[in-house]
């Protein structure tokens, strides 16, 4: 894993690490419920659109506290927009994802309280046959719940000539979207919702030219463009569309266009005979928008009138990275030494235009100006692992009601021994910093229905102080054919002066808002007293044969130091999963994820003089997932072509977050079964 911007051994990372494979993003329809089998990562706050994932990591959610990066550039997750939370990727061209949870993973950016979300993308070498210098490739999948799509790709990587290329493009539909047990999920019945009217039309297109230049220096430059057209609610990811009565709350549809843009230039340098010099340089240019618009007639002024509002989130960023690993000794000690530099400059803004008045963010726009210098030392010395490193970044930013300058070092130091063969004790230790965010000292207002904003320039930054310990051990050969190893880490740390909107009573009620007919009251981004963090994160797989066994258990809980209150409800899971492979063409797999009854504080809370409960049961979803290469002449313009087929949710069982209500209709996608064939010339 590159944890920490190194090739490391997992079982001898001192964190907690996931990863996933191209097998495993064949088994969902996007990267967001892929990623929710990692241990410490959970989602289903959401209807299910493609627009509007939800995705928690260690109870976190927010661009804030999550990094998101695809080669190595960041992306802002929701896009200053709490109503959309797509990572604007496409699985199929994924060649692995990494999550690093918890302040472990300062290494790859400041404010990664939650964790890190890193993306690789294929190559031309990914796709082609063993021998073959260029090929093509033609993909296809469908689903019961409403899915569609079709996929194609050339590319090549002559021997006579340095250079490899991939042209690949997709386009996709989703329809209507079903949910678990025809929506029938509630403590009271009041609601019951079969399925959300959708309309989702994703298409991406992506091109990566490489050329080697000796046998020491390689360029690469890739463009990355991804675009969805919906027709869904202005809260994407929980609002619903259902075309039908007052009561199964249908709200309108808006026309809504989703963009993400990434140009990457990578500079390589690795001589051969030098180790000394592992040189990496990237460049690169992101553009994203989220343009929502209400056509005339949809909706309705105050005054009866028809209604015509356009809203438009913007991130646009660009930066560079440099990167030298070394590997030394000095006497009997083994080094792995990392230096780098980074820059990022990321621009905001939020353009809100209804019946041609364009309306004022506090917020909005706003510059952010990233600088970054990270040293690390993995140091060998026998049987024992030593590392030693940590990350400076200031950071600036401009706004129109507060500027911010802050900078800090946040230091990560981690051991691993192995006491015997395949035995590793394992201990760390991480800080990580995160600047207020422009919005957070900026925003002013009344922006939403309920908050009328007071911007804080004297906002302190948030510091992520958390300590890991653990053991892992692997073993081969214990009954003969076989394999066993199993990761255990315990985590536990606090946050300092914690970034969260407070009410402001004290200064009385704000003015009339002619946007928003509810009660208003005001409120502010303040530094409040201590978060505290602690959980357990353990996987444990076996294989025999063509048997394979897996096992996983997480736990997770963040409350206030001072009420002991929840800060986010999490529920403890327990997952399981059995595969069989009779042969090298044939993979069968049943995974079951368990999430046991929480037990929520507070229990409820109240509004609109209505009293709300926390779910407080268990659930148990269960998936089936299965893959054939077709092989031996079967059909001989499908030799190689892989199918990948499966049931997600096998049981039509209902799924609730444990932050929301016992009577919550967000129950999960229903029953789900898919066919995917990719054929490869």
């Amino acid at each position: 894993v590159s944890a920490t911007l190194t090739e490391v051994e997992n079982l001898k990372y001192a964190g907690s690490v996931g990863v996933l494979k191209e097998k495993d993003f064949k088994a969902k329809r996007n990267i967001v419920d892929a990623l929710r089998d990692i241990p410490g990562i959970d989602g289903g706050l959401d209807t299910g659109r493609q627009a509007g994932k939800t995705i928690y990591i260690r109870g976190f959610s927010d661009d804030e506290r999550v990094i998101i990066k695809q080669d190595g550039v960041g992306r802002s997750k929701g896009l200053f927009s709490g109503m959309i939370s797509s990572l604007k990727t496409d699985t199929d061209l994924l060649k692995k994802a990494e999550v690093v949870k918890g302040a472990s993973s300062i290494l790859h950016g400041s404010g990664a309280i939650g964790g890190v979300i890193s993306m690789e993308t294929k190559s031309a070498k990914d796709y082609l046959h063993d021998g073959k210098e260029m090929g093509a490739m033609l993909g296809g999948r469908i689903e019961s719940n409403n899915m569609k799509g079709i996929r194609g790709a050339v590319y090549a990587d002559p021997t006579d000539i340095p250079i490899d290329i991939l042209l690949y493009g997709k386009f996709e539909k989703f329809g209507d979207n079903k949910f678990a047990d025809g929506g029938r999920w509630s403590d009271s019945y009041e609601m019951v919702v079969e399925k959300d009217v959708n309309d989702e039309k994703i298409r991406t297109f992506f091109t990566k030219l490489g050329a080697d230049l000796g046998d020491s220096h390689r360029l690469q430059f890739s463009v990355y463009d991804y675009k969805e057209d919906a027709h869904i609610p202005w809260q994407a990811r929980t609002n619903l569309y259902t075309k039908g009565d007052s009561k199964d709350a249908p709200y309108n549809p808006l026309d809504n266009k989703l963009v993400q843009r990434d140009f990457v230039f990578d500079y390589l340098f690795n001589p051969a005979d030098i180790d000394l010099i592992n040189l990496s340089f990237k460049a690169y240019d992101s553009k994203s928008y989220y343009d929502r618009h209400y056509t005339v007639g949809n909706m309705l002024n105050n005054n009866g009138s028809d209604m015509d509002l356009t809203y438009k989130n913007e991130d646009d960023r660009y930066g560079f990275a440099l990167k030298n690993e070394s590997f030394f000794d000095t006497g009997f000690i083994g080094h792995d030494f990392l230096v780098g530099l980074e820059y990022q400059h990321q621009k905001e803004d939020a353009i809100y235009v209804r019946d041609g008045e364009k309306s004022e963010f506090g917020g909005m726009p706003n510059t952010q100006k990233n600088y970054a210098l990270y040293l690390q030392d993995i140091m060998s010395i026998g049987n024992l692992e030593f590392t030693l490193g940590g990350r400076y970044d200031k950071f600036k930013s401009h706004a129109p009601y507060a500027d911010t300058d802050d900078s800090r070092f946040s230091p990560r130091i981690a051991v691993a021994y192995e006491i015997f063969n395949g035995f590793n004790i394992l201990a760390g230790y991480a800080e990580s910093f995160r600047a207020p965010t422009p919005s957070e000292a900026s925003q002013f207002g009344p922006l939403n229905r309920r908050i009328y904003y007071i911007p804080n320039p004297n906002l302190m930054p948030e510091t992520a102080k958390e300590y890991e310990v653990g053991f892992s051990f692997k073993k081969d050969e214990i009954f003969g054919d076989d394999y066993f190893d199993i990761k255990a880490i315990y985590f536990n740390g606090k946050i300092d002066n914690m970034i969260a909107i407070q009410q402001r009573t004290d200064l009385g009620t704000p003015p009339p808002n002619p946007l928003n007919s509810g009660f208003q009251e005001y409120g502010q981004y303040q530094n409040v007293d201590k978060a505290k963090r602690h959980g357990y994160e353990i996987e444990a797989k076996y294989a025999i044969g063509d048997f394979r066994f897996g096992l996983g258990y997480d736990k997770t809980k963040i409350y206030d130091s001072k009420t002991d209150e929840d800060i986010k409800h999490l529920a403890d899971r327990i997952k399981g999963k059995i595969g069989y492979s009779p042969s090298d063409e044939l993979d069968l797999e049943v995974k079951i994820s368990h999430y046991l009854a929480p037990n929520p504080n507070p229990e409820s809370y109240i509004s609109g003089g209505k009293e709300y409960f926390y779910v407080d049961k268990d659930f148990t979803l269960v998936d089936f997932a299965g893959s054939y290469e077709i092989k031996h002449g079967v059909v001989n313009f499908l030799d190689g072509a892989k199918v990948s087929f499966g049931v997600n949710n096998l049981f039509d069982r209902p799924y609730i977050n444990a932050h929301s209500t016992r009577d919550s209709y967000l129950v999960g996608t229903g029953r789900n079964f898919y066919v995917d064939l990719e054929v490869k010339f």
